[in-house]
């Protein structure tokens, strides 16, 4: 199958039909007289609207997944009493502006429009959130900054650089790019590397990295051509060499370094997880090797067979129930991943530095208010003893502190050892032991864990231990990274 059939294919499929654009407009439209309205009642001026993100003036959003970010864009006049003699008092100072303006102007002006769920969100700064019909609705303050202003002096909030974003798409891109672009998105979805809700890696590919990989490359084609090289090969457009941007330390840190075209300072790919990365560029091989239409259309996650679970390696999943609503899912995910490294390191080695395990792999999958957590390692169970390796037959006066501690130590070429006796041999009994140990309530304050098993016993929990077998462990075996 060539490029030209896939297109025909998947692009009646993936993209928004003429109903689902004109429920979209009404509901825009009707926010927007809102939010009007409300400004002239508290006597607002000095501020425009405008609709950003894939539903904006880009038009790249996907068939079902029109959300609306709606930004009420500010004259930096809004601010100038607000701004102090240090950066970070200044930074409260307009983050409580901007939740008053959240409290005081957007959020009423949802409830005006009879949307469901109004309620204030947070990242850097407070915005308001909603849900009419089947779109969740953002409404994001920020500031209107000139683009050279941005470039010099940077921001005043991360989402002044939006705007600008918007018209570089909006002016650059022809209709056929832009239905690449949803080729591209939907190419990570089904990959599963999209986004916050990635499933693979702990963020996954955004829809402005999508947009502006298409932008730099032209086409689908030529991304799918280039994204092994990715990873070598940063992408800036102020012309400066790998060397010059490598320089900077942010920068060294990223997976990979795709700069901001309208900030310098910014790598829009910081947040890419490098196995979302290394995953994506495994389903374009395989898609290179055998194109499909299948590859762009994302399913559902099945329950497995008999047969799909034979000869896996042993895992562990844990599956959580979110317990406190105030809390946002991706603060709950970085929870989990943090404590899936560190329950991995317990799991590999003995606190003395032996193998306990070996190498442990652990991803997260969750659907709010489940998540869940799941590990693999070689086995199951371990030896009943395993050898410490003390010091060297020359080191003579640790050689006797040595064996004055462990009576039953014994020679060995040119050290001495000793046989210690496990009180846990079993997967299980460990993964139990460290959650009792350390805690599981101190560590993770906004869930409580629900099951722990072998193969998983929820919905949840059978969903990460498929997504485990059929998608992470044939890419794991190929690349040899378990």
């Amino acid at each position: 199958m060539d490029w030209n059939q896939i297109r025909e294919r998947v692009l009646p499929l993936i993209s928004p039909d003429e109903k689902e654009l004109e429920q979209l407009q009404g509901i825009i439209k009707s926010i927007k007289t809102s939010l009007t309205r409300r400004a002239s009642e508290l006597r607002i001026t000095d501020y425009r609207l405008e609709t950003q993100g894939s539903t904006g003036q880009k038009q790249t959003m996907l068939k079902g997944a029109s959300d609306i970010d709606l930004f009420v864009i500010l004259k930096k006049s809004h601010i100038s009493s607000y701004l102090l003699d240090t950066k970070k008092k200044s930074r409260e100072s307009i983050r409580n502006y901007l939740a008053g303006l959240v409290d005081s102007w957007f959020v009423p002006a949802l409830q005006d429009c009879q949307c469901e769920d109004v309620h204030i969100s947070y990242a850097e700064h407070p915005y308001a959130s909603a849900h009419k019909d089947h779109f969740e609705i953002d409404i994001v303050g920020c500031f209107d900054l000139k683009l050279e202003e941005i470039r010099q002096h940077g921001t005043i909030t991360a989402v002044d650089r939006t705007p600008h974003h918007t018209r570089l798409i909006k002016n650059s891109l022809t209709s056929q790019q832009i239905e690449d672009v949803r080729l591209l998105k939907s190419f990570f979805i089904t990959c599963r590397a999209y986004g916050d809700k990635s499933a693979i890696g702990q963020m996954g590919f955004t829809g402005f990295s999508a947009e502006i990989l298409i932008y730099h490359f032209n086409s689908i084609e030529c991304v799918f051509k280039n994204f092994e090289s990715l990873k070598n090969t940063p992408i800036d457009f102020f012309s400066r060499t790998r060397e010059e941007l490598l320089e900077d330390t942010n920068f060294v840190k990223s997976a990979l370094v795709i700069i901001d075209p309208t900030d310098p300072r910014r790598n829009l790919a910081a947040s890419i997880s490098e196995r979302s990365y290394e995953f994506v560029s495994y389903k374009i091989d395989k898609f290179r090797e055998n194109p499909s239409e299948e590859f762009f259309l994302p399913k559902k996650i099945e329950p497995l067979s008999v047969a799909d679970v034979q000869g896996i390696p042993a895992t562990i999943v844990l599956e959580f129930q979110q317990i406190i609503e105030d809390v946002h899912y991706t603060e709950i995910r970085d929870k989990l991943y943090s404590f899936g490294r560190r329950l991995s390191k317990f799991l590999e080695l003995e606190q003395t530095g032996e193998r306990r395990f070996g190498p442990v792999f652990f991803e997260v999958y969750f659907e709010p208010p489940e998540f869940a957590l799941i590990l693999a390692c070689e086995s199951s169970r371990l030896a009943e003893t395993y050898r410490h390796k003390g010091p060297h037959v020359n080191e003579e006066q640790n050689v006797r502190r040595f064996k004055d501690k462990h009576p039953n130590a014994f020679r060995e070429g040119n050290f001495y050892w000793i046989e210690t006796k496990r009180e846990m041999i079993s997967l299980k009994d460990h993964t139990c032991f460290y959650l009792n140990s350390q805690g599981i309530q101190k560590l993770l304050r906004q869930v409580k864990l629900n099951r722990l098993s072998s193969k998983g016993d929820g919905i949840i929990g059978k969903k990460i231990f498929a997504l485990f077998v059929r998608e992470i462990l044939p890419f794991l075996k190929e690349k040899k990274k378990f």
